[in-house]
């Protein structure tokens, strides 16, 4: 059992030494990509935002009109 204990533990370092470099290159393509999706929606969600405060500000317009006509 100390054998086995002892492989898999070597092979583990082994694994975990091939795979932090690639993972570095992960996590700089990945960075770039969480950028580029936080500036696209940050625009997103304020153009949106505005449309619905819009929205809502012609809906009280459209009721007063409404009302100031109908009474």
């Amino acid at each position: 059992m100390n054998k086995l204990s002892t492989k898999l533990a070597v092979f583990l370092a082994l694994g975990l030494a091939t795979a932090l470099p690639a993972s570095a290159d992960v996590d700089a393509a990945l960075t770039a990509a969480a950028a580029t999706f936080q500036t696209d929606f940050l625009a997103s969600s304020a153009a949106i935002g505005a449309v619905m405060i819009g929205a809502a500000f012609g809906a009280i317009i459209w009721q007063w009109l409404k009302a100031a006509v109908f009474s």
